[in-house]
């Protein structure tokens, strides 16, 4: 998945969050030896030509994970991040393009639903992502860098909610692929025992992916 430059889509990693219901910080949290949950996330895109950066409240936090990474030192939940994550395409490229954004603490990805969401960019929307039950999924999504400017104004007037941004400039929304109800974010301590059991038996895919593959019973 490149940019017309032939170059690597954007890509960005949301980890700027508080985790204050989880207790710890959930993108390094682990999930069994070896393996942190943003390292998880990271490695559901394996073989897509991204280009990824976190996003996260200090300088080189995730460098030790070999993640280049980014400061959002202004939190303003994720529309902050999004924003930030565009402010940092146009820097690095001087150009207006796509890029990709998810969160740290998603398990059941599967990385062949990026492929299903990058179909859409041809028409040139504002943003593409997912709607599951009437509501969009605006941390595995397309934005384009010209959705700068009402960010930011968006942000100015208090206006936090990603999901109505997407609402308000026209994004397009794409049904959620079988599978995406079982995926799930780790915010509680609940969360994250699920999430280990899932690591335990060695697939963080959804439960129905697993039942259907006699390999990982």
């Amino acid at each position: 998945m490149r940019s017309s430059e032939d170059r690597p889509m954007p890509a960005f990693i949301l980890a700027g969050g508080r985790s204050q219901r989880l207790g710890e910080d959930k993108a390094r949290a682990s999930l069994c030896p070896g393996l942190t949950l943003i390292e998880a996330v990271h490695a559901s895109f394996e073989g897509i030509p991204f280009r990824w950066t976190v996003v996260a409240d200090e300088a080189e936090k995730f460098t030790p994970l070999g993640l280049d990474t980014i400061v959002d030192d202004t939190y303003q939940g994720p529309l902050g991040g999004v924003l930030r994550a565009a402010r940092d395409v146009k820097s690095r490229t001087l150009n207006e393009g796509y890029f990709f954004v998810t969160s740290c603490d998603r398990v059941g990805i599967q990385s062949q639903w990026v492929a299903r969401l990058q179909e859409e960019l041809v028409h040139a929307p504002p943003a593409v992502a997912f709607r599951s039950r009437g509501r969009w999924e605006p941390l595995f999504a397309f934005y384009h860098t010209r959705l700068m400017t009402e960010f930011t104004r968006r942000l100015r007037s208090s206006d936090r909610s990603l999901w109505k941004a997407l609402d308000a400039v026209g994004a397009k929304a794409v049904a959620a692929p079988s599978g995406w109800e079982d995926c799930f974010s780790v915010n509680t301590p609940e969360d994250l025992a699920r999430a280990r059991h899932r690591a335990s038996i060695g697939d963080l895919r959804d439960d129905r992916d697993r039942a259907d593959d006699p390999e990982k019973v």
